[in-house]
């Protein structure tokens, strides 16, 4: 998540889940430990994937959450 834009630093811990239902694929993470600087134990930095195959028709979509 360095180069994403989104993120403040490189040294961050991610909490992060994955599923798979049938031709579905999800994760969804969280960022957990900014840095000592800015510590707290708030999640920050939503992120959500998913990807699915529907025969010939492949679909993937994803959002992630600004942090301030």
């Amino acid at each position: 998540m360095e180069a994403d834009g989104f993120s403040s630093g490189s040294d961050s811990a991610v909490l992060r889940g994955d599923a798979s239902f049938g031709g579905v694929d999800a994760s969804v993470s969280y960022v957990v430990d900014e840095s000592e600087a800015d510590a707290g134990d708030d999640l920050k930095q939503l992120s959500v994937g998913a990807a699915a195959d529907f025969g010939m028709v492949s679909v993937a979509l994803g959002y992630q959450e600004e942090t301030t």
